[in-house]
């Protein structure tokens, strides 16, 4: 997985509604001033299909403005070896104390990430997992590059105020039914190579 670089951040979360003023800094007084003005995001993961000799498992995201003004729903076909690239980009990127601390449910309680194979019950794993991320995210309670790096890695489109762009929701029949097609043609190779100690799954 390549994220982006700190400098890109503040630009790419722009275009997404989000405002910050570096990668570890938001643009805002306090906590309290994060709901009325950050967009909030949506990740769910209710299925998964054969592609070749590949699991394919769809993520379905959404982000709206904090004014419901402008929405984007789309769908982003990954692997598990794609997404336990992400998991791992993340752990590293907050340590494991607070990622331990952030990836929870609205309970509190660890949520783990799904095992290695694709064995049964990884949907449901992986659906609680991107649930509390989007969670951890709609509480402003990670940093703009750990927000900015989840939403690289489903290639969120930007956020158009005042606009509801309806071409995400057919977009998203035609990339669910060819994951295969849609990865080739969406998504850059070396965004989502393994990592050297990674054996593709």
């Amino acid at each position: 997985y390549t994220p982006l670089l700190d400098a890109e951040v503040p630009g790419y979360l722009a275009d997404r509604g989000f405002a910050a003023s570096d990668a570890i800094t938001w643009s805002i007084n306090g906590p309290a001033d994060w709901e009325p003005r950050m967009p909030r995001v949506v990740l769910a993961v209710s299925r998964h299909e054969e592609a070749g000799s590949h699991t394919w498992y769809t993520i379905d995201a959404g982000l709206s403005s904090a004014t419901m003004a402008s929405k984007q729903n789309w769908v982003a076909p990954r692997r598990l070896v794609h997404i336990r690239q992400l998991h791992d980009h993340l752990k590293h990127v907050l340590g494991n104390e607070m990622y331990a601390r952030t990836i929870v449910t609205h309970t509190g309680e660890r949520v783990s990430f799904a095992p290695r194979g694709g064995v049964p019950g990884t949907t449901s794993k992986l659906h609680l997992w991107f649930s509390a991320l989007a969670r951890a995210i709609n509480d402003g309670r990670v940093t703009p590059a750990v927000v900015a790096a989840v939403l690289y890695f489903l290639r969120a489109p930007p956020l158009c105020d005042g606009e509801d762009d309806g071409s995400s929701g057919s977009e998203a029949g035609k990339i669910s039914s060819s994951p295969m097609a849609f990865f080739t043609s969406a998504a850059p190779d070396d965004a989502f190579e393994p990592l050297p100690h990674q054996a593709p799954q």
